[in-house]
């Protein structure tokens, strides 16, 4: 891992220890998401599939996001299965009836093909945004757009880069 992954592995990680103390609520979402892996990837197909995110509310506008998804894909007949954690900051914005937010972070990937001993873990950043219109009793409807760049490393050492494409509308329950 580089080393540069290690100290923002150990910045999340203290950072979710002490942050929970200091919440004003909690939320927790569930989404449908398009998602396309690009570059060294692009002959896998866009996949569809299901996401949830967890986070912290501190009600100035910051909350503490985790996330976890799973998307079905196809590469010449082979079923592949993408699977990735993401851990950041989330700023949201009051424009009066909706809520845009911003976000950003760490993201783990996973891509593995069914049949096949063969699969790709990686590490790297992404970035995106989304929009929020506030229903009843404080829950959220929502759209969203994720951009991760990432290299990973297959069974026989690196692999090339990856560019990942997320499109995703969404449910949020805050308590």
């Amino acid at each position: 891992m580089k080393k540069w992954h290690i100290s923002v592995l150990f910045f999340i990680i203290l950072l979710t220890g002490i942050a929970p103390a200091h919440a004003q609520s909690w939320y927790m979402g569930t989404s449908l998401e398009a998602v396309d892996l690009g570059q060294d990837l692009s002959d896998v197909s866009t996949g569809i599939g299901l996401a949830l995110d967890f986070g912290l509310d501190f009600h100035n506008g910051f909350q503490l996001n985790l996330g976890i998804a799973s998307s079905g894909h196809d590469q010449g007949g082979y079923d592949a299965t993408y699977s990735r954690f993401s851990l950041g900051p989330r700023i949201v914005f009051d424009a009066g009836g909706v809520l845009p937010y911003l976000e950003a972070g760490f993201m783990s990937h996973h891509v593995s093909w069914d049949y096949l001993p063969y699969d790709i873990d990686g590490n790297g950043l992404y970035a995106g945004g989304g929009l929020w219109w506030p229903m009843m009793s404080g829950n959220r409807l929502g759209c969203y757009f994720k951009l991760s760049s990432w290299d990973g490393q297959d069974n026989y050492g690196n692999y090339g880069n990856v560019t990942t494409t997320v499109l995703g509308v969404s449910y949020t329950f805050v308590y």
